[in-house]
């Protein structure tokens, strides 16, 4: 099967910091990937390269053909002075298609929102409009990065659910890569847990000698013992 992402020896470098150093790691359609590491591991570095909002100092990204990304990050992207509506018109305009924007409100729970400016919003609802604008035209490569950061348990069950259905219209042909420290409230999605430091792999729940791997649930086990 081919890779939908592939990172190949990808370093990334600010000032005397390297912050990805040779990552390898090729993810698939279907996979729900937990990428887990400390702070400044390389988690956020690593999906900007992929999203292509930053570029490796070497190495190369890899997609397959055809495929779309999604991203939603720490800094929203979004125009504060607009109304929540009048930016995903906006984002929607700039790729030719508006006609799912009361969908998406109504999806989101944005409804009541529409009208207000994104800089009257709390951090949770701004957090839900840009994950909105991440969703909206149905990627197969979905990177988030500390998406339940600013959700309250109504939030984090929005994005589930639309996770839900997002990989259900995509019909499996969805990759969904999810940095967090948030464990317990999104590790429900996971088919893969990743932990990278000092932007390398140090464990894969895919890798084993068995063939099989560590498995999900291990991998998240060993990572919160060693994290406490």
């Amino acid at each position: 099967m081919q890779p939908l992402l592939t990172f190949r020896g990808v370093y990334k470098t600010f000032g005397d910091l390297e912050v990805v150093s040779g990552l390898n790691l090729e993810l698939f359609a279907g996979e729900s990937v937990l990428l887990l590491g400390a702070n400044g591991a390389g988690k956020t570095t690593a999906l900007r390269v992929a999203s292509g909002l930053a570029r490796a100092d070497a190495g190369s990204i890899e997609h397959r053909s055809n495929s779309t990304i999604g991203f939603s990050g720490h800094h929203s992207f979004l125009y504060h002075q607009l109304t929540v509506e009048e930016n995903l018109v906006l984002f929607a305009k700039l790729a030719g298609c508006t006609e799912h924007i009361k969908e998406i409100l109504k999806e989101w729970g944005l409804e009541p929102f529409s009208k207000k400016r994104i800089s009257q919003l709390s951090k949770g609802y701004q957090a839900r409009v840009s994950l909105s604008r991440a969703f909206m035209f149905n990627p197969n490569i979905l990177l988030l990065d500390e998406p339940t950061s600013a959700l309250d348990t109504s939030g984090v069950e929005i994005l589930l659910s639309n996770l839900a259905k997002l990989k259900q219209r995509l019909e499996g042909d969805l990759l969904v890569v999810c940095a967090t420290h948030d464990i317990h409230r999104i590790s429900s999605i996971a088919s893969r847990v990743i932990v990278i430091d000092s932007g390398k792999v140090r464990v894969d729940s895919k890798d084993g000698d068995n063939g099989a791997g560590i498995g999900v649930e291990k991998a998240i086990q060993d990572y919160l013992e060693v994290n406490r």
